[in-house]
């Protein structure tokens, strides 16, 4: 899974976040993607991301979970996919990862 970012100009105090993840089969082959989208407060993204990004991502997974339910093999040995569903009162929207919450 590779995780791409993009943070637009702030405009009224505030900036529009972009994450897409690709996700990829052992071989390289595109299995899907999410994407998460959120306006944040302009420069809240310009210093340390360790904790943001443990909660961009938690809320990604959720969703990236979801392509391998109910998917033929695809020719990995990995088995089934892990549980990543820690934290299921976020707000679902289909086709897109939860923006992550507000603290």
């Amino acid at each position: 899974m590779v995780g791409q970012i993009t943070v637009g100009p702030p405009v009224n105090g505030r900036q529009q976040a972009r994450v897409v993840w690709v996700v990829n089969t052992l071989d390289g082959g595109e299995v899907g993607k999410a994407i998460q989208e959120n306006a944040v407060v302009a420069g809240s993204l310009d210093g340390e991301w360790r904790r943001v990004g443990d909660v961009v991502f938690e809320a990604a997974a959720q969703e990236i979970e979801k392509l391998f339910q109910n998917k033929p093999n695809l020719g990995t040995n990995l088995g089934s996919a892990p549980d990543f569903f820690r934290n299921s009162n976020l707000q679902q929207v289909p086709g897109r990862a939860p923006p992550p919450p507000n603290s």
